[in-house]
């Protein structure tokens, strides 16, 4: 998204000012996430927590210990990583082939929703998991997050003048598919030993 100005105005010829009304598709999708996002994810842990016969209530936590957590964030979180990476995807080819404005409006739209989804319910996790230590892991995570934007970002203009919008957002795209895909194995195996050694703990 840090070429997007530019792209409108190279392909589409929009002045300032409408390149600027176009973020504010983004605004929208990020909009709709924040509203529904916490709705789906309260959805799915009251379905699991009644089906280990668990007490959802709000007012108490649950104890963590037996409970699979990751898997309840990640049956939402990663569906929002794939579809929005296969937003960014379109979205690129759409530039490439310079089609109706339309076509890449939604898809911004879109990509707003999916990636707000998708980085605010690992965010989630994160406090799930390190309850007394949440603002510490939760400054990483955004440490972290950053660190990897700004490196993505870094050289988007060169490529995206050497090889076109549509290739660089596919790899981009690619790249965002195989990287919570790859973590998320990963996560449940660390999870599991965790609760292996926390019940050992607690005999």
């Amino acid at each position: 998204m840090a070429l997007l100005s530019t792209q409108f105005h190279d392909i589409y010829g929009l002045d300032s000012t409408m390149q600027g009304l176009i973020f504010l598709t983004i605004a929208a999708g990020t909009i709709l996430s924040a509203l529904t996002n916490s709705v789906l994810l309260d959805r799915t842990y009251r379905r699991h927590a009644l089906k280990m016969g668990l007490d959802p209530d709000r007012k108490q936590q649950i104890s963590m210990r037996g409970f699979p957590i990751e898997r309840v964030r990640i049956e939402i979180g990663l569906p929002f990583f794939v579809v929005g990476s296969f937003a960014v995807i379109v979205y690129g080819w759409m530039l490439d082939y310079q089609v109706h404005i339309a076509g890449p409006i939604v898809m911004l739209v879109i990509i707003g929703y999916t990636t707000l989804a998708g980085f605010n319910t690992p965010s989630v996790l994160l406090i799930d998991l390190y309850r007394p230590r949440a603002a510490a892991a939760s400054a990483a995570a955004n440490l972290v997050r950053c660190l990897l934007g700004r490196g993505h970002d870094g050289g988007g203009g060169s490529n995206d003048r050497c090889h076109g919008s549509g290739m660089v957002l596919h790899i981009h795209g690619a790249r965002a598919i195989s990287y919570p895909a790859s973590l998320v194995g990963v996560h449940e195996v660390w999870c599991e030993m965790e609760r292996t050694a926390s019940r050992k703990r607690g005999r």
